[in-house]
């Protein structure tokens, strides 16, 4: 079970990451690139198996603006705040990966605003730790739906969706990829059985 404790601000100077299985980080624009104490630490969390769920929360204006921007202000400050890290390499979420139903069972993931891809990484061909994405890209703006803020369309159902996708994304943190290997749970209790 789990009992989380509410939200806690990081400090990458001062705190030991090891204790944290995810970490929500909003791009707020103008990030400069991380000083190599910091990305180090990022980088030796990412590679023990910490996942690190980065939200540009610019999906509104990209809506707003009627065109699917590539590289968003947002994107680019993303990019220049990641330049240090060896990041992997990041594709659209997949209709059946183990985000899609480490809880809930969801085909979209709203935030306060919904629609563009989600990205993560690409553990078919990283490897990944034990084959879990960790790192995920989006532009949703989560914790603003999350925290209960106007999801912009007045409905209250976007924000239900948007809590399970929390949900689901904290699951995948905690027990990465228990639910593609329920697939094989037949195989296994037949041979228990035998």
């Amino acid at each position: 079970s789990v009992e989380p404790s509410g939200v806690v601000g990081l400090d990458l100077g001062r705190d030991d990451l090891a204790f944290f299985p995810l970490i929500y980080w909003p791009i707020t624009g103008g990030e400069s690139p991380l000083p190599q104490a910091q990305a180090i630490k990022i980088q030796q969390y990412l590679d023990n198996g910490g996942m690190i769920f980065f939200d540009t929360r610019d999906q509104g204006r990209r809506l707003a603006a009627l065109e699917n921007i590539l590289e968003s202000e947002a994107a680019i400050s993303l990019r220049r705040l990641l330049e240090p890290i060896n990041m992997p390499p990041l594709v659209p979420i997949a209709p059946d990966h183990v985000l899609t139903k480490s809880f809930y069972l969801l085909q979209s993931f709203p935030g306060r605003y919904s629609g563009g891809t989600i990205w993560v990484e690409d553990s078919a061909k990283t490897g990944g730790l034990d084959k879990v994405s960790r790192v995920v890209v989006g532009a949703h703006d989560w914790a603003g739906a999350w925290s209960g803020f106007e999801t912009g369309i007045g409905n209250g159902r976007q924000q239900e969706m948007a809590l399970r996708f929390g949900v689901n994304v904290m699951m995948y943190a905690l027990t990465g990829n228990y639910k593609s290997d329920q697939v094989h749970l037949p195989f296994i209790l037949e041979r228990l059985g035998k």
